[in-house]
């Protein structure tokens, strides 16, 4: 069902928008969605965004977070240095505590992103990805829901059932226009 596992506090959001395109659709989207995160009272960790320019500047901005939302976007559709990058440095900050990673891939899904986050000490208790292809504007209404809910209902803690609930929601209001979720939550 859910896991025992909690994350202290209420969830604060870090957004990273990912870009290996060079079209900026990965920043616009991600800058999107923190404008409308904002608007619905889910806590940011910064009012700007955390876009990858250099994955090595990550490090100052991710101590203040419990939850990650990566907006990423491949010309290829398979992650590369920078995404692996990223990923090292959520894991690295998982050490200090348990720690919330979504994924929103748009078209671009990777089946072995999973693979890339993923250690033998399951440090990241919960873990939202995308595992099919979707225009953006459906994740963003997913990861949308998701969050706000988490935040709505998550004052004190993050524990399994409540990210479980939120995904669930989530879930369902795509259901509603009818659109398949096309994410995975594991915990």
């Amino acid at each position: 069902m859910w896991s025992s596992a909690f994350i202290s506090g209420k969830p604060v959001v870090n957004v990273i928008a990912i870009e290996e395109t060079g079209t900026r659709t990965g920043v616009a989207t991600a800058t999107r969605l923190s404008q409308k995160l904002k608007r619905r009272k889910v806590t940011l960790a910064s009012s700007e965004l955390g876009s990858v320019v250099h994955p090595n500047s990550l490090a100052t901005s991710m101590a203040a977070s419990n939850c990650f939302l990566l907006v990423w976007t491949s010309s290829e559709g398979r992650s590369n240095d920078c995404l692996s990058t990223v990923c090292q440095s959520l894991l690295q900050r998982s050490k200090s505590g348990p720690i919330l990673v979504a994924l929103l891939a748009g078209l671009d899904t990777d089946p072995n992103f999973e693979g890339l986050i993923e250690t033998h000490e399951q440090t990241i208790p919960f873990l939202l990805t995308q595992t099919r292809s979707a225009p953006f504007h459906h994740g963003e209404a997913y990861i949308l829901k998701f969050f706000s809910e988490l935040a709505l209902h998550s004052t004190e803690n993050l524990s399994g059932k409540m990210v479980w609930f939120s995904a669930a929601k989530a879930a369902a209001l795509l259901k509603t226009r009818g659109i398949a979720s096309p994410f995975t939550l594991q915990f």
